[in-house]
């Protein structure tokens, strides 16, 4: 579970996704699970991460974007959450 907290917006600010195997669902509502990572940034930067105008690594470093979670998972972002 994965959880994402925009900041740059009022309604619908906080998403999260339910990985299981292969597949994604993508919720505006909690869904009642745990949750693995959280993720805190601004729709910009996240599209701007997704789109490959910058990097997960980059964003982090220029307090664009945080991540909190297991350490295994945070330093492997880009391995279970790839851009477009």
């Amino acid at each position: 579970m994965v959880r994402f907290k925009f900041t740059d917006i009022e309604d619908l600010s906080d998403w999260w996704l339910l990985v299981q195997d292969r597949d994604v669902d993508i919720c505006t509502s909690d869904p009642g699970k745990d949750v693995d990572v959280y993720l805190t940034t601004s729709v910009r930067t996240m599209a701007g991460i997704w789109m490959g105008d910058t990097t997960y690594r980059k964003a982090v470093a220029e307090g664009g974007l945080k991540v909190v979670g297991p350490r295994a998972m945070t330093r492997a972002i880009t391995a279970w959450m790839g851009n477009s």
